[in-house]
């Protein structure tokens, strides 16, 4: 979530950092509309690992691995459980099994689900001088 001041006092400032703060903002605010923001969205509750059990996650991996042919078994539960709650709050799914209805509704969903699995590297070669070497 990225909150800004009012686009319009940002903009008037000389500061290009300011200026692509409000282009790539999701929303513009004044201060305390900022402060009240940020409490609401800290209030939101997210699902907690005990409300996803042991048979709901075992679903939706099966599901899972019918659909892309990945096996998401040998990753650990509280991993698993963790990105699964990021995912059930973003869709404001109330529970894995909701969220599995979700995944056979939405194929979309999927991927995205397996997006919140990987890390994303911005550079192939880390070291360039150890493959050089070679």
């Amino acid at each position: 979530m990225t909150l800004t001041e009012n686009k319009v006092s940002i903009s008037q400032r000389a500061m290009a950092g300011n200026q692509i703060a409000a282009a790539i903002s999701q929303r513009a605010m004044v201060g305390n509309q900022i402060a009240a923001a940020i409490s609401q969205r800290a209030m939101v509750r997210l699902p907690i690992a005990a409300a996803i059990d042991d048979a709901a996650l075992k679903k939706i991996i099966d599901f899972i691995f019918q659909r892309k042919e990945l096996d998401l078994e040998s990753y650990r539960r509280n991993f698993l459980v963790r990105r699964l709650s990021l995912r059930l709050q973003a869709t404001k799914s109330e529970g894995p099994r909701a969220y599995l209805k979700l995944l056979q509704e939405d194929p979309q969903e999927i991927s995205r689900f397996l997006d919140n699995l990987s890390i994303n590297v911005t550079e192939f070669f880390r070291d360039p001088e150890v493959f050089e070497a070679f």
